[in-house]
Formats: structure tokens, sequence, C-alpha cells
């Protein structure tokens, strides 16, 4: 089997399980400081779904090739940097949208409550790639508004729902992670 991991190739032969060929790839790319980003196994895009157990115990020798891609931690945090941009673009434009509503008299509070679900994971999603990125913690910057906003949302006060979405939380998501 041939298995390539960047620029690097080699050949494994013997009766080594697919899931110790990828360990190997994997100590290969941690060995430079690096981070597996892709793999295809007979050039068939792989996921982590893919990786099953009957997959990752078969033997080497029926599988042709393995091919991985890999990359940095700067890189990969700066990869995610613009998809957490781009969602926080988007939760912004939605932000608004549920401003508009509420300002009207007609918000729906289910799909607010759906709102806040994405802005956890946005904020979760930061917090990680600050510190992926050795910067300071993400979180504290949402705190005090996040506070706000479900204390509003627990008095099912859509005023000041409004407000803190309005004035304190969507400022904050100014699409630069």
């Amino acid at each position: 089997m041939q298995v390539m991991l960047d620029d690097e190739q080699w050949e494994v032969n013997g009766e080594a399980s697919l899931g110790e060929i990828l360990a190997q790839v994997n100590d290969r790319a941690q060995a430079k400081d690096r981070v597996v980003t892709g793999l295809a196994i007979d050039g068939r895009r792989m996921t982590d779904r893919d990786l099953t157990p009957s997959l990752l115990t078969r033997a080497a020798k029926d599988v042709a090739t393995v091919r991985a891609a890999s990359c940095t931690i700067p890189e990969l945090v700066a990869s995610a940097r613009e998809s957490l941009n781009q969602f926080a673009t988007v939760l912004k434009r939605e932000g608004e949208i549920l401003v508009r509503d509420l300002r009207a008299g007609h918000g729906d509070l289910a799909l607010f409550d759906l709102w806040l679900g994405k802005l956890a994971d946005y904020v979760e999603l930061a917090e990680t790639v600050r510190q992926k990125g050795h910067e300071p913690a993400a979180g504290a910057t949402m705190a005090i508004p996040l506070t706000n906003l479900i204390d509003a949302r627990t008095g099912l006060d859509t005023v000041r729902l409004a407000d803190v979405l309005e004035y304190e939380l969507l400022p904050r998501l100014d699409g630069r992670a």
C-alpha cells in the first residue's frame, strides 16, 4: 500500500490494519507540528463518520492508497477564523431580524431560542479558535450581554430583549473573530 502525507510518501507492507496505518500518518504529522485535515482512502474522501471499526480493522494489503493532507495549527486557526467570521455575520443578520420583529410586537420566542442556541455554538467556537490561536479569552466579552439577554428572556421582557440584542450583543458580532 502506498501512503502519502502532504509531499511525503512511503510503502506499507504486511498485516498492519488500516487503523494502525492511520495512526502512523497522525504520528508523522504530529512530529512536524501539523494536524491531519484531509484523508482519502483509495481515492474516496473520508470523514470521521466514515472511519468505522470495520474499516479501521481492514488489512492494509486490501487498500491501494492512503492520501492525507495536513496543516499547522496557525493555518487551521486562520481557516477556522474565516468560517467563524461568516458565522458571526449570519448570526448578526438573523439577530437584526429578531430585533425588528420584537420591536414590531410579533417576535417569536421559539425562534429567538433557536437563535440563542446558534449563538451559544458561536461563543464556544470563538473561544476554541482564540485558545488555539493563543489569544485572550473570547467569552469574557460576551458574558455581560449574554447574562442580560438570558435575564430578559427568562422574564419574557421582549422590549429589554430587543434592547440587549441591538445595543449590547449584536455590535460584538462584527464578523472579526
